[in-house]
Formats: C-alpha cells, sequence, structure tokens
C-alpha cells in the first residue's frame, strides 16, 4: 500500500435456512429465510451504511452486493485453481442460481437484515 493509501474493509454476511423434508429426499431443499449482516470497518463512518437498527442504507446494500460479487469471483477463482470445477462452468451455474433463488428469495417468509 502507498503511503497516502487508507484500508477499507466491508464484511457482509448471509445466513440461509432451508427447509427439507427427509421422507422425500427427490424433493430438494427450499429456502425458508435468508438473513443478511453487514459490518463496515472500523474505519468506515457506520451510520453511513446501517442505520441504528443495523438496517443497511443504499450505500450498505451497495457494499453488501460488492462483497457478494467479490466473495462470489473468489471462490470460482478458488474452485477453478483447485480443480473442482470449470470458471466458465461455474459461472454459468452461479448465473443459474441467482435467477432461482431471486424468485425463491422472494417467495421466501421473511429477508431480514
Amino acid at each position: 500500500m502507498k503511503k497516502d493509501e487508507v484500508e477499507l474493509m466491508f464484511e457482509a454476511r448471509c445466513k440461509m435456512f432451508l427447509i427439507f423434508d427427509p421422507t422425500r429426499p427427490e424433493i430438494k431443499p427450499w429456502l425458508k429465510e435468508a438473513r443478511i449482516i453487514l459490518e463496515p470497518g472500523p474505519n468506515l463512518n457506520r451510520s453511513l451504511y446501517v442505520d441504528k437498527d443495523d438496517i443497511p442504507t443504499a450505500d450498505g446494500a451497495k457494499a453488501i452486493i460488492q462483497c457478494f460479487i467479490a466473495g462470489i469471483s473468489a471462490a470460482i477463482t478458488h474452485a477453478h485453481q483447485n480443480g473442482y470445477r470449470d470458471e466458465s462452468e461455474n459461472l454459468r451455474h452461479v448465473i443459474n442460481d441467482l435467477q432461482r433463488h431471486f424468485t425463491a428469495v422472494k417467495d421466501a417468509d421473511t429477508t431480514d437484515y
């Protein structure tokens, strides 16, 4: 890092709660709830990213999306480098999952922050 540069950090976490019926293993688990938590780094003004109830602001929502994109990109690269799945195949899989989950989150009981 250069002398005048400052490192900024965000941590975004998502917890998924799924419903699965073990008596019907042919049916995939479905999303019941997704909870998202954003933690701005110590050198950031927290109130710009989350409100007093820890609900993300508009800038907080952008930070969450950028964290998840960075994480997905890192996971795809890691899988490719370790021979688990080709990058382009994995990216197509992620895009399909995003489309499917986008609908599932809308249909879930709640999406909490």
